[in-house]
């Protein structure tokens, strides 16, 4: 699966965990998870992911707690700060390609308890 476009599929539906583990997933559709209600966690790990959209997870009814997106090939976490991530409470984006890690990257995760980022290529932080 290189893309995964979920506009037809979730409209309207509330799932609490969503998990697309281990697809091969490169691309995803901007808004793929906006009409997702109630969703608590999202696991994305172990795809191709290069980019994360801004508005990917823009959605009215955000309670997103959990957002894996490790070991993918992500470079930044420019999304974050895109995003109202009011509460998510654990984020993990080890094993991606991130070299800066901004504080506006993060300043949005108030809720945020438990961070991985390890084994990246950070060089400034």
């Amino acid at each position: 699966m290189d893309e995964f476009d979920s506009t037809n599929i979730f409209v309207n539906v509330s799932i609490d965990y969503l998990n697309l583990e281990r697809n091969n997933i490169q691309i995803l559709q901007k808004g793929s998870f906006s009409s997702l209600r109630g969703t608590a966690k999202i696991n994305l790990g172990f795809n191709r992911l290069r980019f994360i959209d801004d508005s990917l997870f823009q959605s009215n009814d955000s309670h997103l707690e959990i957002l894996l997106l490790n070991n993918n090939k992500i470079s930044n976490l420019i999304f974050l700060s895109a995003n109202s991530f009011w509460h998510l409470t654990e984020l993990d984006v080890s094993f991606n390609l991130i070299e800066n890690l901004m504080f506006t990257d993060l300043m949005s995760l108030q809720s945020l308890s438990k961070l991985n980022i390890g084994n990246n290529r950070l060089k400034f932080i």
